[in-house]
């Protein structure tokens, strides 16, 4: 069973968004994906302006961000320097 602990910040208009931390038990790339829509909804962000996405290098999110990648447009998908470095 893997966890997570989730920080995740938005960037609307030039204004930094914040949203909530959250604690996920059962974490896979499907629970990522649903994560990253209920945000955009949330926020009234349309999927065409989502252009890119920050995270650690985990499995299911690189599986996340293909598979959002075969259904959207092209999301640029960035590893956080900081988990490189540590992992």
């Amino acid at each position: 069973m893997q966890r997570l602990n989730s920080s995740s910040i938005i960037i609307k208009s030039r204004e930094i968004l914040r949203i909530k931390i959250i604690n996920i038990h059962n974490i896979n790339s499907t629970v990522v994906i649903k994560l990253i829509l209920d945000a955009l909804e949330k926020y009234n962000i349309e999927r065409h302006k989502l252009l890119m996405i920050i995270s650690d290098t985990a499995s299911y999110v690189i599986k996340a961000m293909k598979d959002l990648n075969q259904d959207w447009h092209k999301i640029l998908h960035s590893k956080c320097l900081a988990h490189l470095v540590h992992n």
